[in-house]
Order: C-alpha cells, then structure tokens, then sequence
C-alpha cells in the first residue's frame, strides 16, 4: 500500500530541535516494533536485501513482516552503523520528523504520541489547531481542510451553487447523511484495524508454528540418538553381565552394577525426550488449529455496488428515510469516477461520468480499442452491455435499479435543493 502525499508543512524560523536517533539503545521489541509501524513491507523487503541478512534454515523471500522487522532490529542493535538504512528510507517517505523547529518537554512528547497513536489522530489535530487563540494558528488549517474537501468531494462542479432552504419537517437530511458517511468510514477504519491486527497475529502464529517444527524436528534427532545410546547401553550391559559369570570378581560385579545404573538412565531420558516429542506435536496440532480459525474468522471484503444495493434491496431500507437514501445515492455512486471496470463483454473501461437515474449504467471510456482511439459509451443507452467486475470483485448480482420515487425530477430537485444550501 503506497503511502499518500499531503500537503507539506510549513518550515518555521528558529533552530532545528532534532537529531539523528540512537536506534540501537532501544530493546529488540521496540525497535522491532518501530520498524513495523514505519515502513511498508517493500521497504523492510529492500533493507534485509540491501544489508545481506538471512536466518539459517529459513529463505529470506519467504519472511512474513515481522521477522523481517525482526531481522533488521536484530542487526542494528549489533552493528549501529547499518541503522543508515532504515533512517534512509524514513527521509525518503517522509523527508523528515514533525515539528523539527519545536522544542518538545516529556509531557508535551507524551501528548504528541498518544494524539498519534489513536485512529483519530488527524481529526484531534485539527481540532487543536482550530482552538488556538492565535488567527495565523488557526489559518494552518486551511491548506489541509483544502486537501481533505478534494480528496473526499473530489472537483467541484461548474454550476454547483447555493439555493434557497426548502422547508423542513423533520430532521435535516444532509445532517442525517453526514452522519451516515461518518458511521460508514468508522467502520472501514475498525475493519482495516482488525484485518491488520489478524494479519499481524497469523505472522506470529506461524513464526510459532515454525519454530515448534524445528523444536519436533530437533527432538525427533535427539530420540534417534538416545536409542542409539541405549541399544548400546543394552549391549554393554549383555557383555557386562557375561563378564560377570565368567570372573565372579568384585570389580566386574561392579562395572556390571555401573552398566546397568547407566542403562536404566539412558531408558529415562529416552522417555523424556519420547514426552517432549509428543508435547511438541501437540503443540504444532494446537497452533494449526489456531491458524485454521482466524483464516475461517478473517471478513471478506465487500465492494461499494454491494453495501447500496443492501440499503435498497435488503432489510435495511425501512429503517432510513428515502431523502436521507436519495442523498446517499447521490454522493456515494457504486462506481467513482475514474475507477476501473470490466464490461460483460469483457473489455476494461473507466468511468468518465456518473448517471443519477440509473447508478449502475455509467458513461464509461474504453481503455483499449482497435483503432487506439477514446471511445465513450453510455451503458443507459446499450442493450444487454452492463459491468460485470469492478475491484476485482463480480458485481452483476449486485447491480440494481432506483426505486421509481427516487428518480422523480421533483424528488431530484428537492434534495438537490437541500444539499445545495449545505
């Protein structure tokens, strides 16, 4: 997942307050964990090889994450000089830490890293900044609620304006959505956490489960070669015990009583070790079943063309008012402008415009044609031609028609009107 570039942050006056960071004097689970939450997973691919690290008995290309962030703090902690790397690629992401020019307390540190250790780090911030006494303070702020309104709205269009407020009876519906498109990205953010959580926690499972193969595996050796030593031992005693009858002397009595002290001792760890395998098999069978449950538990991902055809078609439509669903259909269509579909012929087009009558039937560009040349279709206007994947996903058993009140002109314009005045 490639990182977003935001607008850059203004560069006060006033000395540089930052350092280079002494990586190594962090434990192997802090910095271990630095590097997880850091970088991507190119980019601790691309150290590990830059830096020639490797694990005995493991290929490098076959490392989930959080061995190789493993891997790294484990070489930075015994060689400081390579912590180069990972600081490289933290300037080239990011060109440098937050508030280089501002000098930090312990308290103020504190608060930095709680703000940005939550999922609302860029709203709290907002919110700070917005607050301050100072009015160049507050204008920070407009550069970045700028860029949210053209990443979240997208252009706005020509001939986009404020009409007069209809009357109202009931609560305002652009306020009822708003809250709707909060409840809805809440809960994206809360299943991308618990994907990312799942997928950390499988990695660490099968780090697990490895090492308790190669813990089998080393106790299977160590079995091998104790029955070896008691076969042996067995052996030994048989000699000792003709050695005996033949002598009947006092000091081969004795070594017969050492044979058979040594062979009862060889038989006992033979048993222990035989236990030690038997708790590691079941071990490995535990963490198996383990894996086997969170693959089953992991959500499947849903796209757009889904969710709203629920809302209209499933047991969910009752419970919202048609206004609040009209502006729904509105500003979240099931195909955004600019996104990648495949035809039910299946040629690859993009979205150019979007269509309010009938959401799914968008004007769509053809992306590859035998005269290399833009070809526009209009999928209202074709027969039997529709989208058959978007995302990756087949959305023909999702794609729907709006309901006859909702492509009224009158019902159009008057949530057209509504939205207008917000």
């Amino acid at each position: 997942m490639a990182r977003e570039k935001k607008p850059a942050a203004g560069k006060g006056p006033g000395a540089a307050q930052i350092a280079e960071p002494d990586l190594h004097d962090l434990t192997r689970d802090q910095l271990s964990v630095f590097i997880y939450v850091a970088l991507l997973p190119d980019e601790t691919r691309e150290i590990v090889r830059d830096l020639g690290l490797s694990v005995p008995g493991f290929r490098t290309e076959a490392l989930g994450d959080v061995e190789r962030c493993d891997l790294v703090a484990d070489e930075i902690r015994a060689n400081p000089a390579s912590a180069q790397a990972v600081l490289s690629t933290l300037t080239r992401a990011f060109e440098q830490p937050p508030l280089p020019r501002q000098p930090l307390t312990p308290e103020g540190a504190a608060d930095l890293l709680h703000v940005c250790s939550g999922d609302s780090a860029l709203a709290l911030s907002l919110w700070r900044v917005l607050c301050d006494r100072e009015r160049a303070v507050r204008d920070a702020a407009r550069p970045v609620l700028d860029w949210l309104a053209q990443e979240y709205y997208g252009q706005r269009q020509e001939g986009e304006g404020v009409a007069a407020e209809p009357p109202r009876e009931g609560p305002d519906p652009s306020k009822r959505l708003g809250e709707m498109e909060r409840v809805v990205e809440r809960a994206n953010a809360r299943a991308e956490e618990v994907r990312l959580k799942a997928e950390a926690q499988r990695e660490k499972l099968q780090v697990q489960l490895k090492e308790a193969r190669a813990r089998e595996a080393q106790a299977t050796e160590e079995a091998a070669r104790s029955r070896e030593a008691a076969e042996g031992a067995r052996r030994e005693l048989a000699r000792a015990d003709a050695a005996l009858a033949a002598a009947q002397s006092t000091d081969a009595a004795q070594e017969a009583q050492r044979a058979r002290a040594l062979g009862r001792d060889l038989e006992g760890k033979v048993a222990a070790l035989e236990g030690r395998l038997e708790r590691s098999r079941e071990r490995e069978r535990e963490l198996e079943a383990r894996l086997e449950e969170m693959e089953r538990a992991r959500p499947e991902p849903r796209p757009t063309a889904a969710a709203l055809h629920d809302l209209l078609k499933g047991d969910l439509q009752p419970r919202f008012d048609p206004t609040v669903l009209r502006g729904l259909m509105m500003h979240v269509p099931p195909f955004p402008l600019g996104s990648v579909v495949t035809l039910s012929d299946g040629v690859q087009a993009a979205v150019i415009s979007l269509n309010r009558q009938q959401p799914c039937l968008p004007t769509v560009r053809l992306l590859r044609t035998s005269d290399d040349q833009h070809k526009d279709i209009d999928l209202s206007k074709q027969t039997g031609l529709h989208v058959r994947e978007s995302l990756g996903f087949n959305v023909e058993k999702w794609l729907f028609e709006l309901p006859p009140a909702f492509v009224r002109p009158a019902a159009w314009a008057a949530y057209a009107a509504v939205a207008g005045k917000k």
